[in-house]
């Protein structure tokens, strides 16, 4: 058991901590207090690491009393100290992940400020509690977060087994590692490469990585995008209805109460005494002991939660991968090495990951054959192609996607002329005219060996 003047340090360090949080704002800040927050929820996360808030657990809750001779009254001041050290344990586990998840959303937030994103800042959970900002985007955030996490996410994360290999070469034993997808017939294979003195001794299941592969910065990435489709796509909604004042009457009571808008409250258990203010209120009637809400209101906010929650998937799925797939389209590998969109991005991601780009041909972008233009995109910039990575990669999608010069502008914010004139230069070089021939050889030289 931690001695008491080590609880009473752990105990000062969660409370500091905890409070700072707390006090966290939910809007954006200004770049001289973001740096501030940055250099304070890291000097936290050091103090907790080394304190051994990243295990808590390691040692368990040893007492220094034989329990076997403690007398009743012993044994329940233990059973009651295990159980506080238990609870502290899980408070040092929570706010260490707390302060990680603050300090994700802070640095994705300065990337968002460089990189023009300033829609995405006031979705941010600054203080770290993801769950109340996703709480308050409804259920229909919550549940284009999983999607977002289990089908975009979880692509390109194929397992494969780690082999160590021994075998005997030039009279002396040598050890490699080597990634295979299975372990079938995985002797015989690792016999033929490396010789019949080869035998496997160790193998076990790795996961690839997500494309983003830190948890707390996915999450907090996902969460931005996640929030600000619900606001956007409810705002949309609610315009269209703005007209009708009796669900604008029943919106406005429900926003009073601190309870989200669009909640069919005749169908959720309790509240009776908010269902009885909204009887008075002529939004709702009772009989037989049920409450049953105005029928008009009924049929518009049931329409409204179906397209709420296509609307809100639709939009941040397609956001997060446009915004992605434009970062890697238009940045080279020293940008992404040095200022990356987001903290541990996968700088150059293989081939396995490209196929969740061609899910852009389903969203408002509607962008055909993402995942090959990107591969294509990668293998001009192994021969490190002389063009402004911008430019580059902004006419290198107009030539190889179903959109114009008018539209990549726009949505790459390229300047139009320049932007004619870069693209003139790619079809030269796809052409194979001038000094684009020998460039475009060595580059077909490459895709032909990787296939």
């Amino acid at each position: 058991m931690e001695c008491g003047d080590k609880v009473n340090k752990s105990l000062n360090l969660l409370i500091k901590a905890n409070s700072f949080l707390d006090d966290l704002s939910s809007k954006h800040y200004d770049q001289i207090e973001l740096e501030s927050n940055i250099a304070k929820l890291r000097e936290f996360r050091v103090k907790m690491e080394e304190a051994g808030f990243a295990n808590p657990y390691k040692g368990g809750s040893n007492v220094p009393v034989n329990m076997l001779d403690a007398d009743s009254d012993q044994l329940a001041d233990i059973k009651k100290q295990i159980s506080k050290i238990k609870y502290l344990n899980y408070l040092k586990k929570i706010t260490l992940g707390r302060i990680k998840s603050s300090l994700a959303a802070h640095v994705i937030a300065r990337s968002y400020e460089k990189n023009k994103i300033n829609h995405l800042l006031n979705h941010l959970p600054y203080d770290g509690n993801y769950i109340d900002k996703l709480s308050k985007s409804g259920i229909h955030g919550y549940n284009t977060f999983k999607d977002m996490s289990d089908q975009i996410f979880e692509v390109g994360r194929e397992k494969y087994v780690l082999a160590t290999v021994k075998y005997v070469q030039d009279g002396a034993d040598r050890t490699i590692q080597v990634k295979v997808k299975s372990e079938k017939d995985l002797t015989s294979k690792v016999k033929r490469a490396y010789g019949d003195t080869a035998e496997v001794i160790d193998t076990h299941v790795v996961k690839k990585p997500s494309i983003i592969r830190s948890g707390h910065v996915r999450t907090m990435a996902m969460v931005s995008f996640c929030s600000y489709a619900a606001d956007k796509v409810a705002e949309q909604i609610q315009s269209e209805d703005s007209d009708n004042l009796l669900l604008l009457k029943y919106n406005h009571f429900l926003k009073s109460k601190g309870i989200t808008t669009d909640v069919r409250l005749d169908l959720v258990e309790g509240f009776d005494e908010l269902k009885d203010e909204l009887v008075k209120e002529g939004l709702m009637t009772k009989a037989a002991g049920q409450y049953f809400l105005d029928r008009n209101i009924a049929s518009v906010v049931s329409k409204r939660k179906k397209v709420l929650a296509e609307g809100t998937r639709s939009s941040a799925l397609g956001h997060i991968l446009f915004t992605l797939f434009k970062h890697y389209m238009t940045t080279n590998k020293a940008t992404r090495e040095n200022s990356n969109l987001y903290p541990t991005l996968l700088v150059n991601p293989d081939v396995d990951y490209y196929s969740m780009f061609d899910y852009l041909s389903h969203t408002e972008y509607e962008i055909n054959n993402a995942a090959q233009i990107l591969d294509e995109k990668f293998t001009f910039e192994k021969y490190g192609l002389k063009m402004d990575p911008l430019s580059f990669g902004a006419a290198l999608f107009v030539v190889k996607s179903n959109k114009d010069v008018e539209w990549v502008s726009k949505h790459f914010d390229v300047d139009y002329a320049f932007l004619v004139s870069s693209v003139q230069k790619i079809k030269g070089i796809i052409d194979g005219q001038g000094r684009g021939k020998e460039f475009l050889k060595m580059v077909k030289d490459v895709g032909s060996k990787r296939d």
